[in-house]
């Protein structure tokens, strides 16, 4: 499970663009003699470039590998070719670390969930504009239960759902969203959770035996529900 920032970073792949990789005609050592990266006046396009060697990212868009090629003088290619999980896990890891608008306002990760939480519960489960129907199955059986949920509140919270509602988005796709989990009745206390950032009830019911506290911290690694918040 992805339970922070740093946990999705150790699931990424190594950077792709090596700087003594960039080209045969220029070696690291030039590159780093090409600018005086220590004096107050350097250039912006400098600063970028002395980034760019010392940065562990491996996504660059295309004006970035342009600007890249500029400095450098040579052309390059990003060998690493990243895959759609790839992609979303650093769009939703780039939320946790930057934050994202809530209300036409930049909040930071924490404080936007502080925010949902606080008028969750008038919303949970409630039929409203932006809410959408859940169908949650159990699995072994045709049994579900149907929700009203509201995307913002799930995808900032956890990684399935983010990635379920980025491609719902991306692929125009509507109707009734349908998905399996392992208990119904855990399903229903996390997803509560979510809503309010109330945990009495989660810690109440994993002291049962029909929620006991493996199949709660199972239910949170299917979901990757983000362990900082807990």
């Amino acid at each position: 499970m992805a339970s922070n920032a740093e946990d999705i970073l150790t699931q990424l792949p190594s950077p792709p663009l090596s700087p003594s990789k960039l080209c045969k005609e220029v070696d690291e050592v030039n590159l780093y003699n090409k600018f005086d990266f220590y004096n107050d006046e350097a250039s912006e396009n400098e600063r970028f470039f002395e980034e760019f060697l010392n940065s562990e990212k491996f996504i660059y868009s295309d004006d970035e590998i342009m600007k890249i090629e500029a400095l450098i003088g040579c052309p390059i290619k990003n060998q690493y070719q990243p895959s759609r999980e790839d992609i979303l896990r650093n769009k939703y890891m780039d939320i946790l670390k930057n934050g994202i608008e809530i209300n036409g306002e930049m909040k930071s990760y924490s404080e936007a969930v502080e925010t949902l939480h606080r008028v969750g519960s008038t919303i949970f489960n409630k039929r409203t504009d932006d809410a959408v129907i859940l169908h949650v199955f159990e699995s072994g059986n045709n049994h579900f239960q149907e929700f009203r949920i509201h995307p913002k509140y799930l995808s900032l919270q956890s990684f399935t759902f983010f990635r379920l509602f980025e491609e719902i988005k991306e692929n125009n796709i509507g109707g009734i969203i349908e998905i399996e989990v392992s208990s119904l009745k855990i399903f229903s206390s996390v997803l509560y959770y979510l809503y309010t950032g109330i945990k009495t009830e989660i810690f109440e019911r994993s002291k049962s035996n029909e929620f006991n506290y493996n199949n709660f911290m199972e239910m949170l690694t299917y979901l990757e529900i983000n362990m900082e918040l807990f």
